[in-house]
């Protein structure tokens, strides 16, 4: 866990160039992640994001299988595109440039608000990866915190609460 020195609120709008920075910085080994603040395992009061080593969401494999990558667009230097088929929503943004990747996810940021208050950041779990050439920005948006199975009784409830490393791929769970 990687924590803000200041009190600050979970958010990454304001806050993706610590993001990508620290992609960076910790280099092609390492995967940064972000739980937005009604989005599975976070702290909604305290900005922090969280590094892991690269290579252990099976996502990452998963978007770089051929037919995954669909409605491609080009903005600046960076790359928009959307999966299909790998069983859930991501949407990637890739670059060489910091600047060009983050106007990317500006515009990406315009079009998920369209379902949410407009001083709140949209529902959203991010993966930061970074080659040392450019970034990979994977945007999991989120339609509510957590599933209806969560609320079930008895044999049907699945007590997950997803937060990126589940939306990666990887179910950590606290009972059988």
């Amino acid at each position: 866990t990687v924590a803000h020195g200041r009190h600050l609120p979970q958010s990454l709008t304001g806050n993706l160039e610590i993001f990508l920075q620290l992609a960076a910085d910790f280099g092609p080994r390492m995967v940064v992640f972000y739980n937005g603040p009604r989005c599975g395992a976070s702290a909604p009061d305290h900005l922090h994001f969280q590094v892991a080593p690269a290579g252990l969401m099976p996502v990452e494999q998963e978007l770089r299988e051929p037919g995954v990558r669909a409605d491609g667009k080009k903005r600046g230097a960076a790359e928009i595109w959307r999966s299909k088929g790998i069983g859930r929503g991501v949407i990637v943004i890739e670059g060489g440039c910091a600047a060009d990747v983050a106007a990317a996810f500006d515009e990406v940021m315009r079009a998920l608000r369209g379902s949410v208050p407009p001083a709140d950041e949209p529902m959203m779990n991010v993966f930061c990866t970074h080659s040392g050439e450019g970034w990979r920005l994977m945007i999991f948006p989120r339609l509510k915190h957590r599933p209806d199975a969560y609320e079930r009784e008895g044999e049907g409830r699945l007590s997950v609460s997803p937060g990126a490393v589940e939306m990666g791929g990887v179910f950590i769970t606290h009972r059988e």
